[in-house]
């Protein structure tokens, strides 16, 4: 059964996802803004899995939706985690140091 915390962030995220959509001319000023939005996405395909996996019956197809749903959350913290490591530790391809 679907609960109903799992309706409202899959709504959320639709939302942010259509208003990254409209707003991505205005988004340029984003560096590595593709790295960004794919881990948005990779974290909104997890979300529906989420959902798609209460909605199936049987032993099978619900587990194997599971961990298609974990590997999305890990694979877009993998994603966020290296657009900060692009963005913020390099600074024309030398680290940053503390001054």
């Amino acid at each position: 059964m679907v609960q109903s915390s799992e309706i409202i962030s899959l709504v959320l995220s639709v939302g942010v996802l259509l208003f990254i959509f409209q707003q991505w001319p205005n988004l340029k000023a984003i560096p590595g803004r593709r790295v960004l939005l794919s881990s948005f996405l990779v974290l909104f395909a997890g979300r529906l899995l989420t959902i798609v996996e209460d909605l199936c019956q049987g032993n099978v197809l619900p587990d194997a939706l599971n961990c298609l749903e974990h590997i999305s959350y890990a694979g877009s913290a993998v994603l966020l985690a290296w657009w900060c490591w692009r963005v913020f530790a390099f600074n024309g391809g030398t680290l940053w140091t503390k001054s």
